[in-house]
């Protein structure tokens, strides 16, 4: 993927009512300094195009000259061109490092280039990133084969931003090749069962060994869509950033991540298993009786001798507690399940020779034989479980639900 963009079809759209000679005229400016700044394989793209739409839609005056206005749009522009173009270079086929070339103190913007580009297609350089060697001499062969004048005794070379690892005299920096210790990245690999509800911007958690008392925070910033297959297991690869102010973190450790796929707060909710119950006839006494009601999702309610439906809407779940959107208030009680009371159970001679019994299996659960009372919960701001008896279930407003993988 190089030269000059990628292997891709990108199409832009903005509501922005802009003229087309400048739009035109901005695209192409900021196309050479993002698609065509990339490269991954170094192989000629095949087919390749960016493509800008704008319809007007937002009724702005309409950008005909280069202002305030247009310099705004401008840096939106080459923001979003920006992004797209390091997610094709992070995302390529393979690859396990992102590097980003500076260059500075050159004559021109083309001589610039071909140093940045010389560099980064080197194939030296490139094993030398992988395997994590900050192989300075491969980084000064491939600015001297770059065919642009240079004096090396006025070259500075420095990794991360920060440590000079090669220089001569005092001279401006020429190329500084960046990777902030404080700010690390986390490559997760998700499960294909899990993948689905990961996104980019959702909130992270993760611990690793060498500080397993620590809690570290961080935020998905990439979904890769490149899976990889071990052992007949498909993975995809999510990249998390983790704020490494403290520099505990260093490159390649393991972490032991939590990607948090769903949280709420200040909710009303209910367990999941009452959204499922239904009363069963067989276990009412003779003065009890049973109302329900139309609708998809329904709760039921105890009032005096009658076991009623109460239709609700729902929202989202964790598979335990499920969010209710109408249909009843905090506090309300409603019936999680049947508890069947305990009985003493007479010991019958057993033959040691025959399989044991479980004394168990008719003391409680809604099918077992028997007289069964239905078990009840309140429904309450901040409440987690129930009243702590069996069959007991509570639906809490204020309750956090979350999920995680």
């Amino acid at each position: 993927i190089q030269p000059n963009m990628a292997t891709m079809l990108c199409f832009i759209t903005t509501d922005a009512d802009i003229e087309r000679n400048l739009l035109q005229e901005a695209l192409s400016e900021i196309v050479e300094v993002t698609f065509n700044m990339i490269s991954i394989d170094g192989d000629m793209s095949t087919n390749d195009m960016v493509v800008v739409m704008a319809n007007g839609e937002a009724h702005n005056k309409k950008i005909t000259e280069k202002n305030g206005d247009y310099d705004k749009f401008y840096a939106a522009l080459k923001e979003v061109c920006t992004g797209i173009a390091q997610h094709i270079a992070a995302d390529g086929e393979g690859a396990t490092k992102f590097l980003t070339i500076n260059v500075s103190g050159a004559k021109t913007f083309a001589d610039a280039k071909k140093i940045a580009m010389s560099v980064a297609k080197s194939p030296l350089v490139k094993t030398a990133f992988f395997g994590e060697d900050p192989n300075w001499g491969r980084v000064i062969c491939a600015v001297g084969y770059a065919e642009v004048p240079m004096v090396p005794e006025k070259t500075v070379v420095k990794f991360g931003g920060g440590q000079t690892v090669a220089s001569a005299m005092t001279t401006h920096t020429l190329f500084i090749i960046a990777q902030d210790l404080t700010n690390m990245r986390v490559i997760a690999k998700i499960d294909e069962a899990d993948i689905g509800g990961v996104k980019e911007g959702q909130r992270v958690m993760f611990t690793v060994d060498t500080y397993p008392d620590d809690t570290f925070e961080g935020a998905v910033t990439q979904v890769r869509q490149q899976a990889t297959t071990e052992s007949n297991v498909v993975t995809y690869e999510v990249v998390i950033s983790a704020p490494n102010e403290s520099l505990k973190l260093k490159p390649g450790l393991t972490a032991n991540v939590t990607i948090y796929t769903m949280e709420m707060h200040d909710i009303l909710s209910v367990p999941a298993k009452a959204l499922r119950f239904a009363p069963n006839e067989l276990l009412l006494q003779d003065d009890e009786k049973i109302q329900d009601c139309e609708g998809p999702t329904k709760v039921w309610v105890q009032e005096g001798k009658v076991f009623k439906a109460i239709p609700i809407q729902v929202g989202r779940t964790n598979g335990t507690y499920t969010e209710v959107l109408s249909g009843i208030k905090e506090g309300t009680e409603i019936i999680t399940e049947f508890v069947m009371p305990e009985e003493e159970v007479e010991e019958a001679p057993t033959n040691p020779f025959m399989p044991g019994r479980n004394r168990n299996n008719n003391r409680q659960g809604a099918g077992a034989a028997g007289q069964g009372r239905p078990g009840a919960g309140a429904a309450g701001a901040g409440a987690g479980a129930g009243a702590g008896r069996p069959g007991t279930g509570a639906a809490g407003g204020g309750r956090p639900m979350g999920g995680g993988r």
